[in-house]
């Protein structure tokens, strides 16, 4: 590799590395596995370099690599067994903020269910619902950085919180928890 490609490599790790690492810990909620996706993320990278000789034709880099972060985040969740999440703040993926214990517990169990959910979605659909309810993208930047229609978006959308919806209730008895800042519930169409 040239020292040229490893320049560049190293400027984005520095430039787009907490992005990164932000975006699979949203989707994962777990700093070790947030690290193994970062670190997947640029290895893709520097494989996708190497095979293309250096010639880059990214246009957005921090939307190409949320993007794979996210396709990263999802890869762990689908390979990842049924253990719990370690961090606390996994809780606040799922739109909650209470602080009691027990309160606190049943959330962190919720934002576990609802990543396992996840894991069992086609790629392609707990992707975009990732970039839309974990990332906050309007669906026009998700049709955008995963080349879908904006009425594509619309409909993976509605099928995945369907999905969701029927995977969620009968276990649980509720609603799905909100997301998206509150404003609509992952089951609502």
């Amino acid at each position: 590799m040239q020292q040229t490609q490893a320049d560049r490599i190293a400027a984005l790790v520095e430039r787009y590395g907490r992005m990164v690492y932000v975006t699979a810990y949203r989707i994962l909620g777990n700093a070790e596995d947030a690290d193994d996706a970062l670190q997947e993320v640029f290895l893709r990278l520097l494989r996708r370099s190497r095979d293309r000789g250096g010639s880059e034709d990214v246009r957005d880099w921090g939307a190409y690599l949320k993007l794979v972060a996210t396709r990263c985040a999802v890869d762990v969740l689908r390979g990842r067994s049924n253990r719990r999440t370690e961090n606390l703040e996994a809780t606040d993926l799922v739109g909650f903020d209470d602080v009691d214990p027990s309160r606190l517990a049943s959330q962190r169990q919720k934002a576990d269910m609802l990543r396992k959910a996840l894991s069992l979605m086609p790629e392609r659909d707990a992707q975009v619902f990732a970039l839309r309810c974990f990332d906050d993208l309007s669906y026009e930047m998700i049709a955008t950085q995963m080349s879908l229609s904006v009425s594509q978006v619309g409909v993976i959308l509605h099928r995945t919180r369907v999905r969701l919806r029927q995977m969620w209730e009968p276990q649980t008895g509720t609603a799905i928890p909100r997301y998206e800042r509150g404003e609509q519930d992952v089951g609502a169409s």
